[in-house]
């Protein structure tokens, strides 16, 4: 091994040993070293927040929307992601706790800034998004259900073979009967929600 490798383990054993010590101090997450862990993140999430800003005022309309469009889907991505992997609010720091909130005041706010620039061309595809919505909501809830729950009131066909063991007849009963169910109801939803929020866009008015 050389002295330069050497030296590089010594440097990252010698940050990590700081992080498990602000860490443990109060058995909290500090603001720094979620900044030391997520600083790819948080630069990815300022590229695409400034290249969305940039391409609304691209001076070629179509180009414009194709653009920000775009950049604004991979923003929002990333600060979902960031969120994700932010620890939860009893192991946070104030300061961290104040920066967990302002990520998602600013995620609202960024989307409905792209809303208003862009409300005539988004109502178009309103309905695509909300049920995109619906549908990752969904997910999320049905991964929280415990999965013997499911089982118990989703009850899969079985049939008795040979040697008198019981076996499935349709072995994606459960997880199809429930993701049937979760897409009618969210279709559903979103078809009376998209009317609503297309109203409230055309009485917001133009800048």
């Amino acid at each position: 091994m050389s002295n330069n490798e050497a030296e590089i383990q010594k440097n990252e054993s010698s940050v990590n040993l700081q992080n498990q010590i602000n860490t443990s101090k109060k058995g909290l997450w500090t603001l720094s070293n979620i900044i030391d862990e997520q600083s790819k993140l948080i630069s990815s999430i300022s590229i695409f927040i400034a290249l969305t800003v940039f391409s609304i005022n691209f001076p070629t309309k179509q180009f414009s929307s194709l653009l920000s469009s775009c950049f604004f889907g991979v923003a929002i991505l990333v600060l979902i992601e960031l969120y994700v992997n932010l620890p939860p609010w009893r192991q946070c720091e104030q300061r961290l706790i104040f920066f967990k909130l302002i990520i998602m005041q600013s995620t609202l706010f960024f989307i409905g800034y792209y809303l208003l620039a862009f409300r005539a061309g988004v109502s178009y595809f309103l309905p695509i998004l909300i049920v995109n919505l619906f549908i990752w909501i969904s997910e999320k809830f049905a991964i929280a259900i415990d999965s013997q729950i499911l089982r118990n009131s989703l009850r899969a066909p079985t049939k008795i073979d040979e040697n008198g063991n019981e076996i499935l007849v349709f072995p994606g009963f459960v997880q199809t009967s429930l993701t049937l169910g979760l897409l009618t109801f969210v279709i559903w939803i979103s078809m009376q929600l998209v009317p609503a929020i297309n109203f409230w866009l055309d009485k917001i008015p133009k800048s």
